[in-house]
């Protein structure tokens, strides 16, 4: 959750390319002793390391090759668990781009960046919203003029073509037709709790999805622009369970408590972050010069507990912070 000054394989060949733009280089780049980050070009495993400032837009065009998927669509590689194989990816679908009705076998989520695609009757546009679990088929997917689609997977994907769903689709939890444009954002009474007090009237939520009992959480997250100073008093904030975001309009300089210290960076619109639960960040001199438009995700409903040093943070993410829900 940002919390700005003023507010709180199944195909080798994939495999092999994915673990190469995942390792060749670092994505968070800083000498001895420095404390502003590089913004990266290549992605990291996420499974070891804070994956940080990643710049997409230098990100290398891969071609996607996914088992009984068409051709011709292309991903940028954002962050990828070598281990379960889950990964976070930009890919652009050309125009006339099509593919058959079907289920993928793991959940997919997305966000449309840009552009229009058509699911089966649903109509998608810029940050239209869904996800789709293991095993529900979905419907014919086309784009007229082409578009540029943010999506997460649990895990390498294959796809199948049909028009049935497996018998262990989770129906109940899929999401189709979400338009940002016509959601209200959530009240706060309607948001899960995720500190020990309500956000500030600078901060808006649209919650996307709520795993059953409290599990995968994703939501949208906009905060009015401010200069430095302190969130609260307790400008640090640690999460006990990962989160990744995208930033998706304005920008954010942010600060990160990692083992060689304190590291700072800009976000720019569609700057990347996937940070391991325990991590501290934040920090006195976190501000927008305009404003924050984020996607966030996280692996079960978000808590924060808030410090008011970095040290002082990681020392209790070392030893294990209560959770006070």
């Amino acid at each position: 959750m940002v919390a700005t000054a003023s507010t709180l394989s199944r195909c080798q060949r994939s495999r092999n390319t994915d673990a190469l733009a995942a390792t060749a280089a670092s994505a968070l780049l800083f000498a001895s002793g420095a404390t502003f980050a590089q913004h990266a070009d290549t992605s990291l495993d996420r499974a070891v390391q804070f994956v940080g400032w990643v710049d997409s837009d230098r990100l290398q065009w891969q071609p996607l090759h996914i088992p009984g998927h068409p051709a011709a669509a292309e991903y940028r590689l954002l962050s990828l668990d070598a281990n379960s194989g889950a990964r976070s990816q930009i890919t652009m679908l050309p125009p006339g781009w099509q593919r058959p009705p079907g289920y993928y076998d793991t959940n997919e989520e997305f966000l449309v960046l840009e552009g229009e695609v058509q699911i089966g009757q649903h109509e998608l546009r810029r940050y239209s919203y869904g996800y789709h679990p293991a095993g529900y088929a979905q419907g014919r997917l086309s784009t007229t003029h082409g578009a540029t689609i943010l999506q997460w997977w649990d895990a390498q994907p294959a796809f199948v073509e049909t028009e049935i769903s497996t018998a262990e689709a989770r129906l109940d939890e899929v999401v189709e037709g979400w338009h940002f444009d016509e959601q209200p954002w959530t009240s706060n009474a309607d948001f899960p709790q995720w500190a020990d007090f309500d956000p500030s009237p600078e901060m808006r939520l649209k919650l996307l999805r709520l795993g059953p009992d409290g599990g995968h959480m994703t939501w949208l997250n906009f905060n009015a622009g401010s200069g430095r100073g302190l969130a609260q008093g307790r400008p640090w904030e640690v999460h006990p369970m990962w989160e990744e975001a995208m930033l998706l309009e304005g920008d954010l300089t942010y600060t990160e408590c990692l083992p060689g210290g304190e590291v700072t960076g800009t976000y720019r619109p569609r700057g990347y972050f996937f940070r391991p639960g325990g991590i501290a960040h934040g920090g006195p001199n976190a501000y927008s010069s305009s404003y924050t438009l984020f996607i966030f995700r996280s692996a079960e409903q978000l808590w924060t507990e808030f410090y008011t040093s970095c040290e002082d943070a990681s020392a209790a993410a070392a030893q294990g912070a209560p959770d006070e829900r």
